[in-house]
């Protein structure tokens, strides 16, 4: 909705957005890139390797936990430049695994974020990679809004926009 806002003022260049994460929000962002030239975003949800153990499998963007280092996992469930060379991470001393995770989560998102900023004119294709079962109402919703303006795309899509109500079950995404 915010970019829709300020797109319909004119912007079409030089936007950050501050301090987004989610499986909806980021690659929308990326999505919203074809109408806005320079268009970033930053966000802490790679760290969350380091916050809560957990990683992100390639591709999925799904996060997996491993707080527990002393399970049958030997070797961390990824071949990135980051991973691949690891040997047993119950060897690695507590700092340098969080350290790894975080580092693996980074890559992964850099990787995952210009795959779909490749694949944002086609929009079947974006979907795909999403493998998000909201985005797909998201990206219509922003090309609506962009030919028919943001109030029409949020009156068509109110059911969809987050409210302050406590059912967000049906919600797209938060701006």
């Amino acid at each position: 909705n915010m970019l829709l806002y300020i797109y319909e003022k004119g912007v079409r260049n030089n936007v950050h957005v501050l301090g987004v994460a989610g499986s909806t929000v980021c690659p929308a962002i990326i999505y919203f890139s074809k109408y806005i030239d320079n268009l970033t975003y930053d966000s802490a949800s790679y760290a969350q390797g380091r916050i809560n153990c957990n990683m992100i499998l390639p591709f999925s963007m799904s996060f997996i936990q491993l707080s527990n280092r002393n399970s049958l996992l030997q070797k961390l469930p990824c071949e990135c430049v980051i991973c691949k060379d690891l040997v047993d991470i119950k060897d690695i001393t507590d700092i340098y695994y969080y350290q790894i995770l975080t580092a693996h989560n980074l890559k992964i998102t850099i990787e995952y974020n210009k795959v779909l900023d490749k694949a944002k004119y086609d929009k079947d294709v974006f979907k795909n990679i999403c493998m998000n079962d909201k985005i797909g109402l998201v990206l219509e919703y922003i090309d609506y809004g962009i030919i028919n303006g943001r109030l029409k795309a949020n009156e068509k899509y109110k059911g969809y926009l987050k409210t302050l109500d406590k059912d967000k079950s049906k919600s797209l995404f938060a701006f």
